[in-house]
């Protein structure tokens, strides 16, 4: 009997080494030390690490997605401040000139590039450990 976790389930295959075939009356393959392994054993294989793959992947993004949040934070406050030196006036068309950057930068639209920008800013700012989480892809 070999067992796998995989993403979080555990697979559990069961050979008997007499037998030469499988349900289905095909040849098994041997596996190293003399086993026979079905061919579906080894699809399962291949199988299983497409599926490994596509998890790290999603850990990937989620990594590359946090880092993305922190700097917008980080520009939100950097334009804030640099506005604020030049003496522009604290205004809705000071906002909506830097949600109309991030729209550019990000091919969004305002509508959406205003959301982002604002749910962007409140991860960073407001859940430092829901970003941790984001950025360890949990």
């Amino acid at each position: 009997m070999e067992s796998r976790t995989v993403g979080g389930r555990r697979y559990i295959r069961v050979m008997e080494s007499e037998e030469r075939t499988d349900a289905d009356g095909h040849e098994r393959e041997p596996l190293a030390g003399g086993q026979p392994a079905s061919r579906w054993a080894v699809r399962e294989d291949a199988v299983s690490a497409t599926l490994d793959s596509i998890g790290d992947l999603q850990r990937q993004i989620c990594a590359l997605q946090a880092e993305q949040v922190r700097q917008v934070a980080a520009f939100v406050d950097q334009r804030t401040s640099l506005d604020a030196d030049l003496g522009v006036p604290d205004s809705p068309g000071r906002y909506r000139s830097l949600i109309a950057e991030v729209s550019l930068v990000c091919r969004l639209s305002t509508l959406t590039a205003q959301s982002f920008v604002a749910d962007c800013y409140n991860l960073a700012t407001k859940h430092p450990h829901t970003l941790a989480a984001l950025r360890h892809g949990s």
